[in-house]
């Protein structure tokens, strides 16, 4: 384990985002996921009760940056997509 100087609800906020939207989306469409209000468009919701406003994946930018760190997308057509981020290590803990 490597220790971090993080919000736990915001960081928690942002794995539950990830987790969500894996299940509800696929595939993604890559260059606009993370722009606020964006949705992919001819998405059919595949898990879950309805869709969202499109600001989940643009909220865990916005802390994920603000943490300082970086994120990212991996997606293959017809294989699934790996949503990723880090976050800086704490310094002399």
């Amino acid at each position: 384990m490597a220790p971090v100087i993080a919000d736990a609800d915001r960081i928690g906020q942002v794995v539950n985002n990830y987790l969500t939207n894996a299940l509800k989306y696929s595939p993604s469409e890559q260059p606009c996921i993370w722009e606020r209000f964006y949705r992919a468009k001819d998405t059919a919701v595949q898990c879950g009760s309805q869709a969202g406003l499109g600001l989940g994946l643009y909220i865990c930018r916005t802390i994920i940056e603000y943490h300082g760190g970086q994120y990212g997308l991996q997606s293959a057509p017809s294989k699934g997509s790996l949503f990723w981020f880090t976050l800086p290590l704490a310094q002399n803990i």
